[in-house]
């Protein structure tokens, strides 16, 4: 039975948007609802998160208690699919009656929402297997699926995901053994790449979009028969011209250097080593300056901001913290200062 956690004060809110998430899945096997306590949640207690593919928070919790939304679960950076709700009571004649309105980091129609929550469920049942690591001091699940290598360096090994590298200790045969019966090969004595992020093979290595992951002498034969399909297929398909998102810079420290990330991966630009996809090494950038994600079926970009100096559209307009912002192709943005700029490319 796969599950979704709740977590809201108001008991009669809660019990409404049971109701509300059910209705939208009456073609779908209905998931249990388990109450999480709303002082995990406060308490910052990130194993509240564990267990659930999806997790529905009543947002006012976050506002009563002056914590910043995004900035809290950037940090916690759970394993699963957050959905923010809030709501609107209103007194009618027939009794309370609530409007509901629904964010998952962007503000979502009923619609919309009813897609991400039946997709994730859907993800869930397919491929649930994750891996458990110790990161940061804290236990975290890593989902296989977002998994692009593995690489083992100075007796640690470091996973290279969608969403970012998780470095930990384990020996390379011990993780091999599990990632082999999920799609993954090993190419060289520190590296073991997934399939399905292949995009082509060459005498240089196996390429990962824009990487390249070298081969060893005695993995060549392996690779040939492991990915002859694979190499062949993107040969054919070209997938190399793929969309991609891209922070190109245009003037400052950065001036001529470009950032290519995948579309619909939520990057993080930051100073910090550990928790930011993007760092920029610039005194005025916060450790997690903002988020930037590219949308490439409507060629735009989606832009969160939760800085202390802010983030900036052409040096003029700052960016509201915590609101997402949809930017266009071309435009002009800055992080904290505006001395450096880049475009969205």
């Amino acid at each position: 039975m796969l599950k979704i956690g709740i977590c809201i004060q108001d008991k009669k809110f809660e019990r409404h948007v049971v109701r509300l998430v059910k209705g939208m899945l009456l073609q779908q096997e209905t998931p249990e609802f388990e109450s999480i306590p709303v002082e995990a949640l406060l308490n910052k207690n990130s194993e509240m998160f564990s267990g659930y593919p999806v997790i529905i928070i009543d947002e006012q919790l976050f506002h009563k208690e002056g914590v910043q939304t995004v900035q809290y679960l950037t940090r916690i950076r759970p394993d699963v699919e957050i959905i923010l709700v809030e709501g609107e009571k209103e007194d009618t004649v027939s009794g309370l009656r609530y409007h509901v309105f629904a964010y998952q980091m962007k503000r979502l129609k009923q619609r919309e929402l009813s897609t991400a929550i039946v997709d994730k469920l859907r993800q869930t049942t397919e491929n649930p297997q994750f891996i458990v690591i110790r990161f940061d001091g804290e236990e975290i699940s890593i989902p296989v699926r977002d998994i692009m290598y593995a690489e083992s360096r100075n007796r640690h090994i470091i996973l290279h995901t969608v969403m970012g590298e998780y470095e930990y200790s384990e020996k390379m045969y011990t993780l091999e053994s599990v990632l082999v019966t999920e799609g993954f090969v090993r190419c060289h004595q520190s590296y073991i790449v997934s399939k399905k992020y292949v995009t082509d093979i060459d005498s240089n290595g196996i390429w990962l979009e824009q990487e390249c992951i070298p081969v060893g002498r005695t993995y060549k034969d392996i690779i040939r028969n492991e990915l002859s399909d694979v190499a062949d297929s993107q040969t054919v398909n070209d997938t190399k011209t793929e969309k991609q998102g891209a922070l190109l810079g245009v003037r400052g420290l950065y001036d001529g250097a470009v950032f290519n990330f995948r579309p619909e991966e939520r990057i993080i630009i930051g100073r910090s080593e550990k928790a930011a996809d993007l760092r920029l090494e610039l005194p005025l950038i916060s450790r997690m300056h903002c988020i930037i994600i590219y949308h490439d079926e409507d060629d735009c970009y989606e832009v969160v901001d939760f800085s202390k100096n802010g983030t900036f559209l052409k040096g003029k307009k700052r960016l509201a913290p915590d609101t997402g912002y949809i930017l266009k192709l071309g435009e002009e943005i800055s992080f904290g200062d505006c001395d450096n700029v880049y475009r969205l490319g």
